[in-house]
């Protein structure tokens, strides 16, 4: 909730920014419009680099899994060749 939540307060700051025709801070309107956008930025890495985090352990737990189910389907089809004496192929 939180990574949709951030770029769009940002980004409703930018729009009310560059629609408001008062010139209210004078000399800082400027430098407000800079700390919008370096906000923007700075939400968007932030977000980046905890999206990464998620799918790499997300994927790490997805190839555990897969390794394991793997193995054990391995493990059931050796067993089974060992108690019947051996792989019978049939057409």
């Amino acid at each position: 909730m939180i990574d949709k939540s951030l770029p769009l307060c940002n980004f409703r700051l930018l729009i009310g920014y560059t629609e408001d025709k008062d010139d209210m801070f004078g000399e800082w309107k400027e430098w407000k419009g800079y700390a919008y956008a370096g906000g923007m930025f700075i939400t968007a890495v932030i977000q980046s680099l905890a999206l990464h985090q998620y799918f790499h352990k997300m994927m790490t737990i997805g190839m555990r899994m897969r390794t394991g189910i793997i193995g054990l389907v391995y493990e059931k089809v050796i067993n089974k060749n060992v108690n019947t004496g051996g792989l019978t192929l049939h057409n």
